[in-house]
C-alpha cells in the first residue's frame, strides 16, 4: 500500500525512498552537480502530455529569439509560461513538481535545504529545426523577490528522437578543459542540475531534425 496515498504522474514515493542514494550521485556528477532520470513519468501520463503538447503554430507560444552584443543567443525558440494556457496534462505535471513532497525530494537529492517552488519559472519551450540555445548560466536571483535561483529541472517529450537530430543538452563549466557533457533530449528524460554562475548549459548546435519536428522541453525551477 502506498504511504503517500495519492497517484502522481511520477513515482514520487520511490524517489523519496532513494533520495539519499540520489544525492550521492548528484553531488559526484561533473562538470557540476546533476542527475539524469530516465522514464520519469508513468507511461499514461507521458502519453497524455505528448498528445496535449501545443503544436508550433499554437497561439500560446511567444517567440524568444535573442541576441547579446550582436551575437545570437537563441534562434527559433518559443515559450509558454502562462499557466492557464498550458494544457491540463502538462499543467498537472507542473503542479506536482511544485508540491511540498517533490520539493522535499529535491532538497534531499541536491543537498540544498528549504527549496521553494518558483512561481514564474515553470514553462513549456520548443525549438524548431535550425534553432539553438547557446551555452549560458541562468539568472542568480529573482528581480522581484530577491530569492536565489538554485535548481533547474528539464523534462523532455521528444519521442523517436535519434542522435542525428541533435539538440543535446550540453553542460560546461568555464575554465574546465574537459569537453562539455551532452544528453540527448529523448522523451521522458528528466535532468536536474544546480543553477549557479558556473553551471553553463544549453544546446548550441543547431537542430537538424526534419520539418515538422521540434525539441520540446518543459522547465521547472526551484529557489
Amino acid at each position: 500500500m502506498s504511504v503517500i496515498g495519492e497517484t502522481f504522474t511520477f513515482d514520487l514515493e520511490g524517489m523519496l525512498m532513494d533520495a539519499d542514494k540520489t544525492r550521492v550521485a548528484y553531488q559526484a556528477a561533473r562538470p557540476f552537480p546533476h542527475i539524469v532520470i530516465d522514464d520519469f513519468l508513468a507511461p499514461d501520463a507521458l502519453d497524455a502530455a505528448i498528445a496535449a503538447f501545443p503544436p508550433p503554430d499554437s497561439s500560446v507560444w511567444l517567440v524568444q529569439n535573442s541576441t547579446v552584443r550582436g551575437h545570437p543567443v537563441s534562434v527559433n525558440k518559443k515559450a509558454c509560461n502562462e499557466e492557464l494556457q498550458i494544457p491540463v496534462p502538462l499543467r498537472k505535471i507542473g503542479r506536482e513538481l511544485n508540491c511540498s513532497l517533490f520539493l522535499r525530494f529535491l532538497s534531499i537529492a541536491t543537498g540544498i535545504p528549504f527549496l521553494l517552488p518558483d512561481p514564474i519559472g515553470n514553462a513549456l519551450f520548443l525549438i524548431e529545426p535550425g534553432g539553438f540555445l547557446n551555452l549560458h548560466a541562468d539568472y542568480s536571483h529573482h528581480l522581484d523577490s530577491g530569492l536565489e535561483h538554485r535548481v533547474n529541472l528539464l523534462l523532455y517529450f521528444n519521442r523517436d528522437w535519434p542522435e542525428a537530430y541533435g539538440g543535446h543538452l550540453e553542460f560546461h563549466r568555464p575554465g574546465d578543459a574537459a569537453p562539455p557533457r551532452g544528453f540527448l533530449p529523448i522523451a521522458n528524460r528528466c535532468v536536474i542540475f544546480d543553477s549557479t554562475s558556473e553551471s553553463y548549459h544549453g544546446h548550441p548546435r543547431p537542430l537538424t531534425c526534419p520539418p515538422g519536428r521540434t525539441r520540446t522541453p518543459n522547465r521547472h525551477l526551484a529557489t
